[in-house]
């Protein structure tokens, strides 16, 4: 059994060093703790912030393959909110260095666990040798990463680093209460947990809040109620030669035209599937929204994000035609591709508005397209959508 030192106390540094300390933490990264001595520290703070700002820049402005899609969104979010954190843990961890540099009140390596935690769930645990603490947070993280379509994910996600964070402070105190256990060696069930100050359960609940208010204000400027809509909220009405379409939340009407069009439920994820069969199946048509990522432009969307995600699925070869589309801006995408040994064809057309796109996808048997294109250009201009109108104007 190893016997962790115990803390020493030592004065607090002079107020202004302190102040000088902190403020140029919070405006260079890294720049407080190269202040205090510790010139290692503050290198990996100030590679890590400025890396992680540079590659979200890059993709802002060029478009990074590794964000495409919506799992590379949700990763997007992620960075953006670590930087967040990084930046703001270094300022505060600067500051205690300061005020407490024995480390008596917050030793810093409890303050780390609980930051790497919140910036990876599962990375405070690696910091302080809890194996399956560690194993659990990243495949969580794995998980996540699987279930990246799913309504509401990122305030789940933020929810699971404030929850880990917590979780991974009350582990690291009650192994200072008894320094002479091993690193990651299971804690005895009934273990107390230290006393807790006032001042640190205000700074927890101010924290809280603080979060809780991000999230909603960041709720707000998402289309949430818009992407969670689902083939319920989607009217059809057949008729002998053509099938409307009318999602009434966002104001959107189409008109598939054509006999020999049904409509599909069984699949999740569209708020219109239809097929279209003759001999064999000819033809299928959807209907969906989809997030345009935060701080990306319309026109930015169409000329480099969904060019990307076609080059990411192996469409190498398109071409491109901007047009208008009931009232609204629109681009459409023509591409060929082969499953099995049938060649088809497929067509994109995308109405972006500021938060969320909307995607009619059109794809036929190589045979069946010259007859059905006709109709694919009449249900394509029928296509009119409030929302996004609006958004345009």
């Amino acid at each position: 059994m190893s016997t962790a030192p115990e803390p020493q106390h030592q004065p607090p540094l002079p107020q202004g060093q302190v102040i000088r300390a902190t403020a140029a933490a919070a405006l260079v990264p890294g720049a407080g703790h190269l202040l205090l001595g510790q010139p290692a520290l503050a290198a990996s703070i100030f590679a890590a912030v400025v890396g992680g700002a540079a590659a979200a820049a890059m993709h802002i402005t060029m478009e990074l393959p590794f964000f495409y899609g919506q799992p590379g969104d949700f990763l997007f979010g992620v960075l953006l909110r670590a930087l967040a954190l990084l930046h703001a843990f270094s300022v505060l961890d600067v500051y205690m260095r300061g005020v407490d540099p024995g480390g008596t009140i917050s030793p810093p390596r409890r303050r780390w666990a609980v930051a790497l935690n919140m910036l990876l769930p599962g990375a405070g645990y690696v910091y302080v040798r809890a194996w399956i603490g560690a194993v659990s947070g990243l495949a969580l993280v794995a998980l996540f990463l699987w279930r990246s379509t799913m309504p509401y994910l990122d305030f789940v996600y933020i929810f699971l680093q404030l929850a880990l964070g917590l979780a991974v402070y009350r582990r690291v105190r009650m192994e200072e209460a008894d320094p002479g256990r091993e690193p990651g060696e299971p804690l005895p069930a009934g273990d107390p947990l230290p006393a807790v100050g006032a001042g640190q359960i205000v700074v927890l609940v101010v924290s809280v809040l603080a979060t809780l208010c991000i999230c909603g204000v960041v709720l707000l400027r998402m289309p949430v109620s818009q992407l969670s809509l689902t083939q319920a909220n989607a009217r059809v009405k057949p008729h002998h030669d053509s099938m409307d379409l009318e999602v009434a939340p966002i104001g959107l009407t189409m008109k598939v035209m054509g006999p020999g069009w049904t409509r599909v439920t069984k699949q999740r994820g569209k708020l219109l599937l239809a097929e279209h069969r003759g001999e064999k199946l000819d033809a299928r048509l959807y209907v969906d929204l989809r997030p345009i990522p935060l701080f990306m432009s319309r026109d930015h969307y169409l000329k480099h994000h969904l060019p990307g995600e076609l080059h990411s699925q192996g469409v190498g070869h398109y071409t491109e035609e901007r047009l208008t589309v009931g009232g609204a801006s629109a681009a459409q995408y023509r591409f060929s591709g082969t499953i099995g040994s049938e060649k088809r064809t497929y067509f994109l057309v995308v109405l972006p508005g500021s938060r969320y796109a909307c995607m009619l996808t059109f794809y036929c048997a190589e045979a069946a397209c010259p007859q059905l294109w006709p109709l694919l250009k009449q249900t394509r201009d029928s296509l009119k959508v409030e929302g996004i109108l609006a958004a345009q104007r």
